[in-house]
């Protein structure tokens, strides 16, 4: 079940249902697999924000990728990758969080890669973002859009959400 919104900030349903595994909040952002079938939101709905709504969507289908990228086996590509471990898992949802009180922005490509890593993908024609989770403390960047001559990778702290904010911005052109 998707949460619906009810007024600004809030959830009229705090579970959202899955095949996979139950993935309940411990602190912030860590996961922890439980009973099967359900993905509980932290206890604490997000704050009220008063110039924009919270945009439930893209945290629901984030996490719906999240949780299929979670069900991948090792050597799920055939040639001997493995499973995403769980650090990685919980360091891709911690470095979209802050992006859920956005409404403009849209769902990325989940994308299971080889070594254990996640990588976050927008695309508008050639101009694309990807937000690589190589660790659970280290994200790697890819900003390309070939009208404007741009092509500009880098590493940085995940812990550094401003930096990922900053290259949100970027791909909705508002910086």
């Amino acid at each position: 079940m998707i949460p619906t919104l009810t007024a600004p900030g809030t959830y009229d349903d705090t579970r959202l249902t899955s095949n996979a595994f139950d993935f309940r909040y411990k602190g912030v952002d860590e996961f922890t697999e439980s009973d099967p079938d359900t993905i509980d939101r932290p206890d604490t709905p997000p704050p009220p924000v008063l110039t924009q709504y919270v945009n439930p969507d893209f945290e629901a289908n984030v996490n719906r990728e999240l949780i299929e990228v979670s069900r991948l086996k090792p050597n799920w590509d055939g040639y001997g990758a493995p499973a995403i471990p769980k650090p990685i898992l919980t360091a891709a949802r911690k470095i979209l969080r802050p992006l859920a009180k956005r409404s403009d922005i849209p769902t990325p490509y989940v994308v299971a890669l080889m070594g254990g890593r996640l990588q976050f993908e927008w695309y508008e024609g050639e101009k694309c973002l990807e937000i690589e989770v190589e660790t659970s403390e280290r994200a790697h960047y890819l900003k390309s859009d070939p009208d404007h001559d741009i092509d500009e990778e880098d590493v940085y702290r995940l812990s550094d959400t401003e930096r990922t904010i900053g290259l949100i911005k970027w791909f909705l052109g508002e910086a």
